[in-house]
Order: C-alpha cells, then structure tokens, then sequence
C-alpha cells in the first residue's frame, strides 16, 4: 500500500501502530480512531458512530493470492459505509478520548484468507456468509478481470446509528460529506484512480463526482450491491453483463 494511504488508513481512519497493509497477525493493537465528526458538532444528540472501516488495495490481496494479473489500470472500488461489523464478530468495541466504537481488530477489513483464486458463481457462494462475501467477491473480480492494481474502500467510514436503540439512521448527509471531504477525498488523491466502480445504486448517487475530472466520471461503473435484495447469482450474472461490457472498451 502507498505510504499515503498507509497514513489515512492506519494512523487517520484506524491507528494500527504495528500494521501497514494485510496481516494475520490478530488482534490487530488499535491506539485510537478517527473522531473527527463526534469533536466537530457533526452528529445530533440522539446519534453515534458505532463501527468504522479502513481501506485495501492490491497489495494486501496479492499477500493471499500471490499472482501477477495483466491490467495495471488504477481501479476504486468504493462501497457506501461499514455493514454489519458487530453481527458479523470482526472486533471489539473501543473507547479513545471518550468516544466509543467498534473496531475491526480481528479482521483485515475487505480481505479473506482464501486457499485458491475464485473461479466461478459456485465457489464464490461456496461457504460464504453475506459478511465475508464481499471479500470474496473482490478476489472473484480480481481473478476475472485480472485486476493488478486496485482500491477498495468505503464512501463514508462509519456506520450512524441511534443513541438509545442502536437502529441504523439512513438520513446520514452530514457525516457523509463530512467523511468525504475528511477522507475520501483524500484517498482519491493519494490513489489516483482512472476507473471507479460504485457498488450500490446510493454509493453512484452520493459519489462526489465534483472532486475527479469528467474523464473519470465516465469511466464510473455502477454496480448492484451483493447485499441487494435480489438472488445472488442474479446479481453476480447482472454485474459481469456490466462489468465485461464496461471494461472491455475503457481497457481496448
């Protein structure tokens, strides 16, 4: 991972005083996290900021799967905000200067330890729990389109929620661009994508196509969410029919 993106991600996001890119190595030592947003008046008083992601990119896919891919075009993929970090057991909460969150000490956020490259629908939804399958559907578009050089991230870096009841609060547009002129914008300066895959139709819609050239943003693919309420074969099936069309021509 660039030394850039190493500062954002494991001193900004998540200070991992001892981690610099994937490592197996669990718990992860955390020292603190961001809480830029509960120190700048963003959230109301009936809100909290209960998990929070950090990024990864090419380098800590190839610690799994050690393979040279051919396209070296600089990928974003970019996700609207954190999931079910709690449900799915991947941390700890963690309190830093009195703000309390849940950290993903036992998980390489976005990475799965996998054997082999995943070939095809089957061994993608082979064992796989709707938590770790966006790790593994990373690697099946990796090995599909023989991606060298990509960033997966999320638009915004923590999940919002309700103080008392913990349900999640959709109407989130303040921390959302908050988040994004805080960080986000950062990662796209410090990766420098030239095509940007959003996946879900809210993470296209809130993108910030304002901070990238026009170039770019038409180089932007949506894609359906593998969450979405939808067969996930369908949805897989739906977004190569994007996917392969798409890329065939920004590639040739």
């Amino acid at each position: 991972m660039k030394k850039e993106l190493i500062d954002i991600n494991f001193s900004k996001i998540i200070q991992y005083p001892n981690i610099n890119g994937y490592s197996d190595d669990f718990p992860y030592k955390c020292n603190g996290f961001c809480v830029d947003c509960e120190h700048n008046g963003i959230l109301k008083k009936n809100e909290k900021l209960i998990t929070i992601s950090h990024g990864a990119d090419s380098s800590d896919y190839k610690k799994i799967i050690k393979k040279k891919y051919k396209n070296d075009i600089p990928i974003m993929f970019v996700f609207e905000n954190p999931g079910g970090n709690v449900e799915y057991e991947i941390g700890k909460y963690k309190t830093y200067k009195g703000i309390k969150k849940y950290i993903p000490i036992d998980h390489y956020y976005w990475v799965n330890d996998i054997e082999k490259p995943i070939i095809g629908y089957d061994k993608l939804l082979e064992g796989s729990l709707e938590g770790s399958l966006y790790g593994r559907y990373i690697f099946y578009l990796i090995e599909k389109y023989e991606l060298n050089n990509i960033y997966v991230t999320n638009l915004t870096k923590c999940k919002l929620c309700n103080v008392k009841t913990d349900e999640i609060i959709k109407n989130y547009s303040r921390v959302r661009n908050f988040c994004i002129k805080n960080i986000f914008h950062k990662e796209l300066v410090a990766f420098k994508p030239k095509v940007i895959i959003c996946i879900g139709s809210y993470t296209y819609k809130y993108f910030p196509k304002d901070l990238i050239d026009e170039s770019i943003w038409q180089n932007c693919i949506n894609l359906y969410h593998p969450a979405a309420r939808m067969n996930k074969r369908k949805i897989f099936q739906e977004n190569d029919k994007i996917l392969g069309r798409r890329l065939q021509k920004i590639l040739s």
